[in-house]
């Protein structure tokens, strides 16, 4: 049985949707399939749409104010994205000073972080900006298993999942969940509870 009370869900439109998507994100499938369980749970889905890890960054204050006992903390995309040079370096202890305030201000809770899929795969980009997307997602993934394995995070991997390749997992830009990506993202973090 899983026995969450209270979950916060951080990041960027991976965990947020996008404003134009008809259907639920994965957090918030996810917090319904835990409904099942608990159906008082307090969820609050408090990522925003394009932020980059700095952008993400406050979230952490608004996770621990509910004290939530679950969190889950996607992010990192954006920063790749969004820049021709991304900093993984900088992004990466952005992530595990968000992971530090987490564990000293929730230290009982449950915390998650996942990769990214290949995000240059299905969306229609140039040679040149896919590569150097490829790289970079790459490099955030490869920072975000050490982050994991370091502070003990449960680690939903996405990034090298066979469903990763699938295109029907994506929304039409092949950057996003589809409808179908969001439900199957959802059944991985309560499958992975239960493991847990």
């Amino acid at each position: 049985m899983i026995g969450v009370q209270r979950f916060a869900a951080l990041g960027d439109s991976f965990t947020s949707g996008r404003p134009s998507d008809s259907f639920p994100s994965w957090a918030d499938h996810a917090a319904g399939m835990l409904r099942a369980w608990n159906p008082s749970l307090a969820y609050r889905n408090l990522a925003v749409a394009g932020a980059t890890s700095a952008e993400a960054a406050p979230q952490v204050d608004e996770a621990i104010a509910m004290n939530a006992d679950l969190v889950t903390l996607v992010c990192g995309a954006n920063d790749v994205i969004e820049s021709v040079r991304p900093d993984v370096d900088s992004c990466a202890a952005v992530i595990n000073s968000m992971v530090e305030q987490l564990r000293d201000g929730l230290p009982r809770a449950t915390l998650v972080t996942a990769t990214y899929p290949d995000v240059a795969l299905h969306a229609e980009l140039g040679p040149r900006t896919a590569a150097r997307i490829r790289r970079g997602i790459a490099a955030v993934n490869t920072a975000i298993r050490a982050l994991a394995n370091r502070h003990g995070l449960l680690l939903l991997e996405f990034g090298s999942h066979p469903g990763a390749r699938t295109r029907e997992n994506y929304a039409p830009d092949g950057y996003h969940p589809s409808a179908l990506g969001s439900r199957r993202a959802a059944a991985a973090l309560v499958r992975a509870l239960k493991e847990a």
